[in-house]
């Protein structure tokens, strides 16, 4: 249910907690603390620079306490699958497709991880197709390329935006070389302790980051 008594921000707050306290994910903390996690105005869905998090205030109005939960998973599985820089190319070839490839390889995952309890789920508009389940990004890849090669839609949203969220792929772009290295070896190591801190609270539910 949506919960009008506190505020947005209490709201994702509250469930950024709760999702970093579930054995499924408290290994994703280290990520969590990349950068910075903020609730802002006239933000149209989400958006990650790969290292902060921006969610919109009216946004989190129209989502289920697991909606936000779903979404702040799917915020951190870009870094966590290190989309940029590894699948830069992608992006470089084709922005959209790239954005849908990402969306899809982390939606297929986190709908397989929440069938059974139904912690997270996914926020209307989120792109997710069964069958891409299980496949790696290289493999969505090739399929949507294929099709739009073909003259298909190729699963293309009719919303401009593309799925849950925005990727600022621009501004990894914008960085030095150094910069984008230091970046990659940040979400490295946050992996490793994330990993490292749930093993240690016996918590180390989450196969998909080691």
């Amino acid at each position: 249910a949506l919960d009008m008594a506190l505020t947005p921000e209490q709201r994702v707050n509250r469930e950024i907690t709760r999702v970093l306290d579930h054995d499924r994910y408290a290994a994703l903390s280290g990520v969590a603390q990349l950068g910075e996690i903020r609730v802002e105005r006239g933000v149209p869905t989400a958006y990650t620079n790969f290292r902060d998090i921006v969610i919109g205030y009216e946004y989190v109005q129209t989502l289920t306490d697991a909606e936000i939960r779903g979404l702040f998973i799917h915020e951190l599985y870009h870094p966590t699958y290190m989309h940029v820089p590894n699948y830069l190319w992608m992006y470089k070839i084709n922005p959209k497709l790239a954005n849908m490839v990402w969306d899809y390889r982390i939606n297929g995952q986190i709908v397989a991880e929440n069938r059974v309890d139904g912690f997270a789920k996914l926020p209307d508009g989120a792109l997710y197709d069964s069958k891409y389940d299980g496949m790696l990004e290289g493999e969505i890849w090739k399929l949507l390329y294929e099709e739009q090669e073909e003259g298909g839609a190729g699963g293309v949203p009719n919303n401009e935006q593309g799925g849950l969220d925005e990727h600022d792929v621009e501004a990894f772009e914008k960085l030095s070389e150094e910069e984008q290295r230091e970046l990659t070896n940040d979400i490295q190591e946050a992996i490793r302790q994330g990993l490292l801190a749930a093993e240690k609270s016996g918590k180390a539910g989450n196969k998909t980051l080691e």
